[in-house]
C-alpha cells in the first residue's frame, strides 16, 4: 500500500476507503464518537477516536479504513504498520501496537451484517493483519480469532458494599491479608495520602514510564517503550481533558514518598487499568494492591462502574475480579505473494525470538 495514496475497494456489499487519521472529516469523527458512546461493546477507551488520534499524531504509521455498506458509512477499522518493511508488505497490526489492549472494527453490529477477514483485508488493501487482543464480540461480526486468552474486569452493578462482601467470601485469606496490611500502613506512617487522579499528570507519567522500563528489564520482556512514538503517544494522552480517552494517574504516598502509581485511561464510566508501578522500598507492604483497592473504593464517587484489568491472569486480578472474558489472537492473510511472504517472515521472526530467549535464560543461569 502506498503511503501517499488512498486505497478504495468494493467487496460485495462492502466498500472500503483508507485515510490518514488527520484526513477524517468532522462528520466522520462525530460518527465514530457516536458509536463509541452508544455501543456497549465499544465502551473501552481503546476503541475511541481520541486514542487513534493520539497514536497517529505521535508518529506511528496509522491509518483508518472507512467501511461503507451499500454506500452508507457503517464503521471504521483503525490499524497501523509496525515499520517501513511492514508497510511495504501491506502488513497491518492493531492500532497502537502493544499499547492497545483491545482491537477490532468500530461498528454497530445490530445494524450491519458480518464482514469476514478476507473482505476486510480487501477493503483495507492489506495483505495480512497480525491480530492480537481481538475484542470478545468481534467473532460475531465474522472476525474470528484462533487463540483465546482471558481478560479480567471488575464491575459494581450491586454497589461497593456487596462487591467487597463478594471478594471476602471468595478470597477470605487474601482479603484479610490486604486489610491487615492497610492497618499496618496506617500504624507505621504518619501520613498516608491517596490521589485518585492528578490534574497535571505529565511529570508523574515520566516516573511511571521509567519504573515500567526497569520492570521490563528485570523480566527480560523487552522494552515496551523502545519506539519513541509510544512515549509521545502517552504524553499526548496525558494532556487530554475531555473525550473518550481521558488520563487517570493515581498515586499513593507514605509520608510524602511515592509508594505506588498507576496511569490509566477512562471512557465514560469505564476505567482501563493500564500501567501500574510500585516503589520497591515498600514492596513488603503490597503498595500496588493497596493503591488498586483505594481506587476501587473511590470509584462510585467518580461515577465509574467498571475497571478493566486487561488480558492475563494473576493473583491480584483474581482477587479483585468479578468476571472474565475472552480476547483472541490470530493472523489474517490474503493468499497472495505479499501475504504469504510476510507470514513466512513472521514465522521466522518468532522462531528466532524463541531461540534467543532460550539462550538468554541459559547464559543468565535461569
Amino acid at each position: 500500500m502506498r503511503a501517499d495514496r488512498r486505497h478504495r475497494a468494493v467487496v460485495g456489499q462492502w466498500q472500503g476507503e483508507v485515510k490518514r487519521v488527520r484526513d477524517l472529516t468532522a462528520n466522520e469523527v462525530a460518527f465514530w464518537q457516536h458509536l463509541s458512546v452508544t455501543r456497549p461493546e465499544l465502551r473501552s477507551p481503546f476503541f475511541s477516536f481520541e486514542f487513534t488520534q493520539a497514536v497517529a499524531e505521535s508518529g506511528a504509521r496509522a491509518r483508518v479504513c472507512l467501511l461503507y455498506e451499500n454506500q452508507t458509512l457503517a464503521g471504521f477499522f483503525p490499524f497501523q504498520f509496525a515499520d517501513g518493511f511492514a508497510q511495504s508488505m501491506a502488513a497491518g497490526e492493531r492500532i497502537g501496537g502493544n499499547l492497545n489492549d483491545f482491537f477490532g472494527v468500530v461498528i454497530d453490529p445490530s445494524r450491519y451484517g458480518p464482514i469476514g477477514p478476507q473482505d476486510l483485508l480487501q477493503c483495507t488493501g492489506l495483505a495480512s493483519v497480525d491480530v492480537s487482543h481481538l475484542e470478545e464480540t468481534q467473532p460475531g461480526l465474522g472476525l474470528g480469532g484462533g487463540l483465546p486468552a482471558q481478560g479480567v474486569r471488575i464491575r459494581f452493578e450491586n454497589g461497593l458494599q456487596r462487591y467487597w462482601e463478594s471478594v471476602k467470601s471468595r478470597h477470605r485469606s487474601a482479603h484479610d491479608t490486604l486489610r491487615n496490611r492497610e492497618r499496618k500502613i496506617e500504624r507505621e506512617f504518619r501520613r498516608v495520602h491517596f490521589v485518585f487522579a492528578h490534574e497535571e499528570s505529565s511529570e508523574l507519567l515520566k516516573l511511571v514510564v521509567a519504573e515500567k522500563r526497569k520492570q521490563y528489564q528485570r523480566s527480560d520482556a523487552g522494552d515496551g517503550f523502545a519506539e519513541p512514538w509510544k512515549l509521545r503517544c502517552l504524553d499526548r494522552i496525558s494532556r487530554y481533558r475531555e473525550g473518550r480517552c481521558v488520563p487517570v494517574l493515581s498515586a499513593l504516598y507514605f509520608d510524602g514518598e511515592w509508594a505506588a502509581l498507576h496511569f490509566g485511561i477512562r471512557a465514560g464510566n469505564v476505567l482501563h487499568y493500564w500501567f501500574p508501578v510500585y516503589n520497591s522500598h515498600f514492596s513488603g507492604l503490597s503498595p500496588g494492591l493497596i493503591l488498586l483497592a483505594k481506587m476501587i473504593r473511590e470509584s462510585a464517587d467518580r461515577s465509574i462502574g467498571e475497571i478493566d484489568l486487561g488480558e492475563g491472569l494473576s493473583r491480584y486480578k483474581e482477587l479483585f475480579a468479578t468476571e472474565f472474558y475472552p480476547v483472541y489472537r490470530d493472523a489474517w492473510y490474503c493468499t497472495n505473494l505479499r501475504g504469504l511472504a510476510y507470514r513466512g517472515c513472521l514465522s521466522l521472526s518468532w522462531r528466532v525470538q524463541s531461540v534467543l530467549q532460550r539462550w538468554q535464560r541459559k547464559f543468565s543461569g535461569a
